[in-house]
């Protein structure tokens, strides 16, 4: 068990982080203008969405906790990945203060999701990855 969370402890922390971005009010982000927010913004779900599941399929594969997980790193990052950004933004409409959910901010963060296996793939190889979607 202490191999599973030294090898998952940085995504771990990582989804920490991301939940402490979606809390900062919205009075308190930098104003701009809409379509320079909206790229940002979205470019931001992207790229926190894609280290958490960079990361996730990683620690996934190194551990020997479960068989499960390290057959199937990318596809249960993923997974884990997309289910966390919904719930992130359900909450973020529900309980952040000026704040709300938005389907488009979901999808930068399942694209994202899907964007850190595929970076996964280039740094590790496949030799590495040998692991089918």
């Amino acid at each position: 068990m202490s191999r599973f969370i030294r090898h998952n402890i940085l995504w771990f922390l990582w989804m920490i982080v991301v939940m402490g971005l979606y809390a900062i009010p919205g009075s308190d982000l930098q104003s701009m203008s809409f379509w320079q927010a909206m790229s940002l913004d979205k470019l931001g779900h992207l790229t926190c969405f894609a280290i958490l599941s960079l990361t996730m399929a990683a620690g996934f594969r190194k551990q020997t906790f479960s068989r499960q997980l390290n057959a199937h790193p990318f596809r249960y990052a993923i997974l884990l990945s997309v289910i966390y950004g919904g719930v992130l933004e359900l909450i973020q409409g529900a309980v952040f203060v000026e704040r709300h959910s938005d389907i488009f901010d979901f999808i930068a963060n399942s694209l994202g999701a899907v964007f850190g296996i595929v970076i996964f793939r280039i740094i590790y190889g496949r030799e590495l990855s040998r692991t089918k979607f």
